[in-house]
């Protein structure tokens, strides 16, 4: 499996997310833990392609779903073009979320994507990327210098006061990991211990919206 490494914006990713259960996976009694494991493929081809493919799925019979399910996901797997891995856990605490890469066969601990360490630069060269990089930042394009980003990412760190006074600095906040994730009503934008439809947060996916944040991404 080869790991791919940078901005894959234009063609987007394919996701597998695995929860960690207190006993055997297949035991519908073992509970589960708060603890995911984020599998992300680059997918390969146009973003239109992947979206047609997905879409159609929804014109699949129940009885054939699962596996017309099995052959897109296969698509993006079978070609071993995976971007990165992220894990979530809270089991000893408030989530925090790490990042890791394929190299040399092994997978490595890496830096949180646009997740920075905010003491790691200066103020000004913040307010200087923000302000050439707006566009992107807005879209959810832009990629963090590799020097700026944090090992790990807390919910509960706040970013310095004048972030909020920095060019697009909600759309920032919220392309970091832990701004991402703690507009989720437990972190989790997929929850490993709820159920059906209770599982994905109303961040993530809220029919109420005219644009929630699937929609915000797919869009």
């Amino acid at each position: 499996m080869r790991a791919l490494h940078g901005d894959h914006a234009a063609r987007g990713e394919g996701r597998l997310v695995f929860a960690l259960t207190d006993g055997a996976s297949d035991d519908a009694t073992a509970p589960t833990l708060p603890f995911t494991l984020a599998l992300e493929y680059a997918q390969r081809g146009s973003a239109l392609e992947w979206a047609n493919r997905w879409h159609a799925l929804g014109s699949a019979s129940e009885a054939a779903f699962p596996g017309e399910l099995a052959a897109v996901a296969g698509g993006f797997v079978e070609s071993g073009s995976l971007a990165q891995l992220r894990s979530g856990a809270a089991l000893t605490g408030p989530l925090v979320l790490h990042e890791f890469h394929l190299a040399g066969g092994a997978l490595t601990a890496a830096t949180v994507r646009n997740t920075p360490r905010w003491a790691s630069f200066p103020e000004a060269e913040l307010r200087a990327y923000a302000e050439q990089h707006a566009a992107a930042i807005e879209d959810g394009t832009h990629v963090l210098p590799e020097a700026w980003r944090a090992e790990s990412s807390l919910l509960h760190v706040e970013p310095p006061a004048y972030v909020a006074s920095v060019a697009s600095h909600e759309a920032l906040v919220r392309g970091t990991c832990g701004g991402c994730h703690a507009s989720a009503e437990t972190g989790f934008q997929i929850d490993p211990r709820a159920r059906g439809e209770q599982k994905l947060s109303r961040f993530l996916v809220d029919p109420t919206k005219s644009l929630d944040e699937a929609g915000r991404r797919t869009q």
